[in-house]
């Protein structure tokens, strides 16, 4: 018995894949979300060529393989901000800056209270200053030493030391709004407001004394106005058919008028060893670009005026400008796509025609979206000019034009999904199809091809790869439900479809409905055909309307669009016999998305349901009728509600009680209708967790734990009768700790109904080594295999916690009666993180985790689970170890030849054996 205990506790204890089966059904996607900075950087010095870098919407920095678009290095600058806002917590006030220079690249953040200086080849930290007073702007400055210049918001200039970031200098800018640094010839010029007057003063590079400041008779109305203060050019935006200039160094303004107003500009400066500096302005009316080349001379020249050199053409297609540098001469470089390919065109800066021209085969699948941000570099070639690109569009692709092809391509909108789903794909497609290829007058000729399809299956399960799925056709599954597409819908309702046989490659790709669309809610629904494909279900609004878009899960084909003219506040899957609708909530009535014959039996389904609307610091619940919301009962939350879970929805329960070791039973309780709330009381710094009926409000069981912190994020998991919770404590031992309560509906063998004087909570506390991203927990098809706890640590670790390691019920001395129920005895500190039993994320780093999808297989033993957030990790996890399937290794040709040989023997021995049997008779 001890024995087979101990066996049992070693295999619910692993919950992680093998090193062999790394990389078969999972996959991992390391994103930077939507690149809204790019850059070629080539170190001083090196011969390897230059650095891709980029910069995201998502606050990342990275460096990228020019030649595979595989990222090299990445950071996430971020802080953990605790602000009830799912979509806001986790962000930060935005990376402000970044500048590539020397062998190092610049970065601002944290709302300018960071700057760091990173490594360009290894992406390791230089060096960082922390909490510092929050900076307004960065630049660098070379004279014989590299330095970096910040300026802060209380007008304090600062030179540092490139290398080590220590401060060289310091002075203090007249203006009362300082607003820019930068350098030139020596020089640091620093841009302020002073009242209707803008500022500039002028301090020597080396010591930071104050030469001189001088007034402009002009200003830009706010920072967000000004276009470059660079390269020795300060330029602002006047209206929209006015662009200002003033060269450093001078007082002068000089306007740049604009024959055709505009909505946007973008400008860009760069300067070679000699001539003029180069200024490109790009403009916008609305889906037309059209970019200006201008010279602007050196302060040198008193009298200097900008220079109009000439006009690149118009395009009404997606596009987007850039100048770069080639042997000492500045060129312009324009990348396009329209819907069946791309084009790479290029100018010299200083006269009109082009000098290269590219078509590119390979759509961007950008029309009706804008370039958002391109960066090119040239190379000499045997028949002229190459360039190459890399290109940043509005819908989340980022991708490398190389002479007349695209070199790569990635998916950088995934990052941006809202919500994360599985597509089981149809079981029996490749079977119909089959059978109809049968289908024939001569029924010998049929029954000839079922007998080699049969042994064609016999084959495969023979010398077949084992039990894991290998990438089969596009809509064809493998027979345990393992292969399944991992389908990421992003808030304008553009969705992905990945395949998990196929590390993550990208099957399909549906394009957003409306860029300025909402996102409610997305569902995997089923069709009223049998063998028909998953339905993605998405609801968003749409200015003042709600649309329900429904798409083809395994092809990306749309299938219908239901319109509602008024929006929507969330949506609920209906049951329809062997389909499934959504029923929106809209002005506080329901309304069936979608035309069914079984309208209002839909609608008579939902009568009596409640729904929880959430509050700063009160929850209220709403019942249906008649169609409409009405209020039945609120709840007052002693503090600020941080956190909220139900039980998982359609997740399978094989057992309604917990045995014990003495035989005896505790019920669970089971309820749809249950809701943890965790909420957090500043004055006294504790965090109060209620267990709520939502049927009428009333509150079952609080918990409350003193010295707790406010400022880290509290992540809670729900499921069967269980929750946990994972939370920040301010007591004797400083650290992270793990809650986690059992709900049973009474004592020992005791069945009551759900009141709140017979509920039964068990919970224990546990200390944990890390901060947590998210938490979920694992369902299976039946319910009877284990659970695990999903958790997404801070360090970018995946892991899942056993439940018997997170048991309430574990005693402190183990009884006989304790073993033979199989508990464990309790120990306050979980396992370590690493501990390779537990972690599902193998070597991979998962960067900005928020969400788990968890779906069932046909197997009982194991479920999918996808990780999102900023990154995509898909995985598979056996709670209870794979004890449905063979193992991979297992040789199935072995044991058919070993049945085989039995067989045979048994048929040779059999005469042998009678001859015998009759001559023992003889003799007797």
């Amino acid at each position: 018995m001890r024995l087979l205990y101990g066996i049992a506790a070693w295999v619910s204890l692993v919950s992680a894949i093998q090193r062999d089966q790394v990389g078969s059904l999972d996959f991992h996607l390391p994103l930077l979300g939507p690149v809204d900075g790019v850059y070629f950087h080539r170190p001083e010095g090196e011969a390897a060529g230059s650095v891709c870098l980029a910069r995201s919407s998502r606050n990342v920095l990275a460096a990228v393989h020019c030649g595979s678009g595989q990222v090299a290095w990445r950071h996430l600058l971020e802080e953990d901000l605790v602000t009830g806002d799912e979509e806001a917590e986790g962000r930060t006030d935005g990376l402000l800056k970044v500048i590539p220079y020397a062998d190092k690249v610049i970065s601002l953040s944290h709302a300018g209270r960071k700057l760091s200086s990173w490594q360009v080849q290894s992406g390791h930290n230089a060096w960082q200053l922390d909490e510092v007073t929050p900076l307004v702007d960065v630049a660098t400055h070379e004279d014989g030493v590299f330095a970096v210049l910040a300026l802060s918001q209380t007008g304090s200039v600062s030179s540092l030391d490139g290398e080590t970031g220590q401060t060289v200098w310091s002075s203090r800018a007249t203006g009362e709004v300082p607003i820019r640094v930068t350098s030139d010839a020596g020089k640091v010029f620093v841009l302020g407001l002073q009242g209707k007057a803008a500022v500039i003063d002028v301090f020597d590079g080396k010591t930071g004394k104050l030469q001189e400041s001088f007034a402009l008779p002009s200003r830009p109305a706010n920072s967000a106005d000004i276009l470059a203060f660079e390269n020795g050019v300060l330029l602002w935006r006047n209206g929209d058919r006015k662009i200002e200039l003033n060269i450093l160094g001078l007082s002068v303004v000089q306007p740049i008028q604009v024959a055709t107003a505009f909505e946007n500009v973008h400008a860009q400066t760069l300067r070679g060893k000699t001539g003029p500096t180069t200024l490109l302005l790009e403009f916008t009316s609305g889906s037309t670009r059209r970019s200006s080349v201008y010279a602007i001379p050196s302060a040198a020249d008193k009298q200097s005026k900008v220079i109009p050199v000439y006009d690149i053409p118009a395009l009404s297609t997606p596009s987007a400008s850039t100048l770069t540098l080639h042997e000492d001469e500045v060129f312009v470089v324009r990348a396009s796509s329209d819907a069946s390919s791309s084009r790479l065109e290029c100018w010299k800066a200083n006269s009109h025609g082009r000098v290269l021209d590219s078509v590119i085969i390979g759509d961007l699948r950008s029309t009706g979206k804008h370039h958002v941000a391109v960066a090119a570099e040239l190379s000499d070639g045997s028949d002229g000019l190459i360039a190459r690109a890399m290109v940043s569009t509005s819908g989340g692709q980022f991708a490398m034009l190389q002479g007349d092809a695209v070199a790569w391509s990635t998916e950088q909108g995934i990052a941006d999904a809202r919500k994360v789903l599985f597509a089981q794909l149809q079981q029996h497609a490749a079977l119909e199809a089959a059978l109809n290829e049968q289908l024939s007058e001569n029924v010998v000729v049929d029954f000839v091809a079922r007998v080699r399809r049969h042994l064609a299956k016999l084959g495969g399960l023979i010398f077949g790869p084992g039990n894991v799925a290998s990438k089969a056709g596009a809509e064809e599954s493998d027979a345990f439900g393992l292969h399944q597409y991992v389908v990421a819908v992003g808030q304008a309702g553009q969705a992905w479809a990945l395949d998990n046989a196929d590390g993550g490659a990208v099957v399909w790709y549906a394009d957003e409905v409306d860029p300025h669309a909402q996102f409610i809610d997305a569902w995997m629904t089923r069709s009223d055909e049998a063998a028909g494909a998953p339905i993605l279900s998405t609801l968003l609004n749409i200015g003042s309307s709600s649309v329900l878009i429904q798409t083809d899960a395994l092809s990306g084909r749309r299938l219908q669009t239901s319109r509602i003219n008024e929006k929507a506040d969330l949506g609920i899957v209906v049951d329809e016999g062997k389909a499934q609708t959504i029923v929106g909530v809209v002005g506080g009535k329901l309304e069936l998305l979608s035309d069914t014959s079984h309208n209002a039996a839909i609608l008579d389904s939902l009568k009596d349901l409640v729904l929880v609307r959430e509050r700063a610091e009160q929850l209220d619940g709403l019942v249906v009728s008649d169609n409409e919301l009405v209020p039945l009962w609120q709840v007052k939350l002693p503090g600020r509600l941080l956190a909220t879970a139900q039980p998982q929805q359609g997740e399978a329960i094989a057992s309604v009680g917990r045995v014990l070791g003495d035989r005896g039973v505790l019920y669970k309780l089971l309820s749809r209708k249950l809701l943890v709330a965790a909420t957090f009381d500043d004055d006294t710094s504790t965090l109060i967790v209620h267990l709520i009926d939502t049927a009428d409000g009333s509150i079952l069981h609080t918990a409350a734990h003193a010295n707790v912190s406010g400022t880290k994020p509290v992540r809670v998991v729900f499921s069967e009768n269980w929750y946990t919770y994972h939370y920040w404590v301010n007591g004797q031992v400083h650290g992270y700790e793990v809650t986690i309560s059992e709900v049973y509906v009474g004592a020992r063998n005791e069945k009551v109904n759900l009141q709140g004087d017979k509920i039964n909570v068990v919970s224990r506390s546990f200390l944990h080594d890390r901060g947590v991203r998210a938490l979920g927990a694992t369902t299976t098809l039946q319910g009877i295999t284990t659970r695990d706890v999903l958790v997404a640590h801070d360090d970018g670790t995946v892991s899942a916690l056993p439940r018997r390691l997170l048991d309430p019920r574990r005693p402190d001395t183990l009884t006989s009666s304790d073993k033979e129920e199989g508990l464990l005895a309790y120990e306050p500190a979980l396992p370590l993180a690493e501990d390779n039993k537990l972690v599902l994320s193998h070597a991979y780093h998962i960067l900005g985790a928020r969400h788990f999808t968890v779906q069932p297989t046909l197997l009982e033993s194991t479920a999918l689970v996808a990780v999102s957030g900023l990154d995509i990790f898909a995985t598979r996890v056996t709670p209870s170890m794979a004890f449905d399937i063979l193992q991979k290794s297992f040789s199935k040709f072995g044991i058919i030849v070993s049945f085989v040989a039995l067989a045979a023997a048994t048929i040779v021995m059999r005469p042998m054996a009678a001859k015998k049997r009759l001559e023992r008779q003889w003799q007797a």
